[in-house]
């Protein structure tokens, strides 16, 4: 709620930058499905080059999660 109101329009996006670097397939999972939830209030762009995030992205729905290499 609180970044809907920092911007002038509604919301700014979150930015994350690889922050679950070497977490386990488990927990990495649980953690992006957190992020995932986040999505439905603010938009967010989430960078990394780790290929187990590609591929947990690549099996969301297209309408929620997109990726790119």
């Amino acid at each position: 709620a609180a970044l809907r109101k920092v911007s002038f329009v509604g919301s700014v996006p979150v930015v994350f930058d690889d922050p679950f670097r070497g977490l386990g397939e488990a927990d990495l999972e649980e953690l992006l499905g957190r992020i995932r939830r986040l999505t439905e209030s603010v938009q967010v762009v989430y960078l990394t080059d780790d290929p187990k995030v590609l591929s947990w992205a690549e099996r969301q729905s297209p309408d929620r999660v997109a990726a790119s290499v």
